[in-house]
């Protein structure tokens, strides 16, 4: 992961939600950063040593002022305080050190080159984990899909009786069912009405094309909606009664 770089190992995320409207996130087996003060404190002591040796060479002047810019080095290095507030002084106190070298024109040897930058690289993977942490957080908290919580929903009904449906909606005594069919009907592109007037004359052809044409674009509908696994829905016609079924791909 190029926000935080020590979790590239990280194949699980944890994600929860407190009552209030905040999320917290978790990195399973994050692996902890690595701060070994003996190996850097090594490190700072063979680039003093080495940078003094070559300071021999310079003249006076050029030598008195990289002597002085090793001393305000070591003290502004030094490891005290925690890794974060060590981290934070490092990183200022590398970049005086290369200008330092750089106007008195003294190469350290490649050895203690090589600790220089891994200490430049070092300190601000310090010093910038704690907002690593906070941006990888909100980039795993924005890849979660939207949740909708139903606090209640109404049962479905499979076996309806189309005239009483008819009656009710004509008397204004639609009860929870009819309601769930009238919604699944304006889906379907399925009038029970006309269900009702087509089985009083005996037209059972159309009334089968109507019922298997809204089975198809209903079960489409589903099938954009929810991927979990693919759904099917029929509406079949037994006389006066509409019967919907709901099948997975395991019973079709």
């Amino acid at each position: 992961m190029d926000i935080l770089p020590r979790a590239s190992t990280v194949s699980h995320v944890k994600i929860g939600r407190y009552y209030a409207a905040s999320r917290w996130v978790s990195f399973r087996d994050l692996p902890a950063l690595e701060f070994d003060k003996a190996s850097v404190q090594n490190k700072i002591a063979k680039i003093l040593a080495s940078v003094k040796v070559a300071s021999e060479n310079l003249e006076e002047s050029a030598k008195a002022t990289l002597e002085a810019a090793l001393v305000a080095f070591s003290e502004a290095i030094a490891i005290r305080g925690t890794k974060e507030e060590w981290a934070g002084r490092g990183s200022a106190a590398l970049v005086a050190l290369r200008q330092a070298i750089g106007k008195s024109k003294c190469d350290p040897p490649e050895k203690q080159e090589k600790d220089i930058v891994e200490l430049e690289q070092l300190c601000p993977a310090i010093s910038g984990d704690q907002e690593a942490q906070k941006k990888a957080r909100n980039w795993a908290a924005s890849k979660l899909p939207v949740f909708i919580y139903l606090a209640e929903y109404p049962e479905l009904q499979g076996h309806q009786d189309i005239a009483q449906f008819v009656q009710r909606k004509t008397n204004n005594q639609q009860t929870d069912a009819d309601r769930d069919l009238r919604n699944s009907g304006k889906v379907a592109g399925l009038d029970p009405a006309k269900l009702n007037q087509l089985q009083g004359e005996q037209k059972s052809e159309e009334r089968n094309q109507i019922a298997n044409r809204a089975s198809a674009v209903v079960t489409a509908e589903i099938r954009r909606l929810w991927k979990d696994r693919p759904l099917k829905v029929r509406f079949n016609l037994d006389g006066a009664h509409l019967i919907r079924l709901f099948r997975s791909n395991d019973y079709l």
